[in-house]
């Protein structure tokens, strides 16, 4: 059964923006965390304020892991739901709606199958007949390229921030989450790129289905 995507690339989409600004947030307490612990040519502070400092960061990333988590929980909702359209249209996928979702927990694997998934379903849902043959734009390489580094970048800041002791460590951490706000800016305008893509692709397709079946069945004038 078809379903129409776009609502849900909607919410997508706002909750995205919703992510980007949360970390923006925590960005901003890791630099005040790095002039407070001598990072950008200040005097260290005193333990009191390098605590405090600490303590913002600390409730800063709260919003920012909730709203991470929400996110993606919808876009994976996103994935399996234009996938499973694709499959309506097309027989040659051979991803289906719940592993284009479950390769991305997948180690290795996860760092091309989600992404051929998500082509292969572009691919079918403007040309069933030979979904591979569809080229893939540059933009939607360059969004997999962005999260890529995303996600290394993520899992990298979390391993050393869990080891982060002393004052230096922790600015290399702190500088980590600056750094990853840089590349999700572009990761987030691409993302909803993608959304409204291929939403639109398959909203039209639908439109496009409902008019023909709605002529066929129409009694002649």
């Amino acid at each position: 059964m078809l379903r129409d995507p776009t609502g849900l690339a909607i919410w997508c989409k706002r909750l995205a923006w919703l992510w980007l600004a949360t970390e923006g947030i925590l960005a901003l307490s890791c630099i005040g965390e790095i002039y407070i612990l001598g990072g950008l040519g200040s005097p260290p502070g005193t333990a009191e304020a390098i605590e405090d400092a600490a303590d913002i960061s600390a409730l800063a990333s709260l919003p920012y892991m909730l709203a991470y988590i929400v996110c993606g929980i919808l876009v994976a909702r996103w994935i399996h739901r234009i996938n499973r359209n694709a499959h309506h249209w097309s027989d040659k996928m051979t991803v289906g709606p719940k592993w284009n979702v479950g390769w991305f927990f997948v180690p290795f694997a996860n760092l091309w199958m989600p992404f051929a998934g998500i082509r292969q379903t572009r691919g079918a849902t403007i040309d069933s007949e030979n979904p591979d043959s569809v080229p893939v734009p540059d933009w939607m390489r360059l969004w997999w390229g962005f999260w890529l580094a995303s996600t290394l970048l993520g899992n990298l800041t979390f391993r050393l921030s869990v080891a982060a002791k002393t004052p230096e460590s922790l600015i290399a951490v702190d500088w980590l989450y600056v750094l990853s706000l840089v590349l999700d800016v572009p990761l987030t305008i691409l993302l909803c790129r993608l959304l409204a893509d291929i939403s639109t692709l398959q909203s039209q397709r639908t439109a496009r289905e409902a008019d023909m079946s709605g002529a066929e069945t129409s009694p002649p004038a």
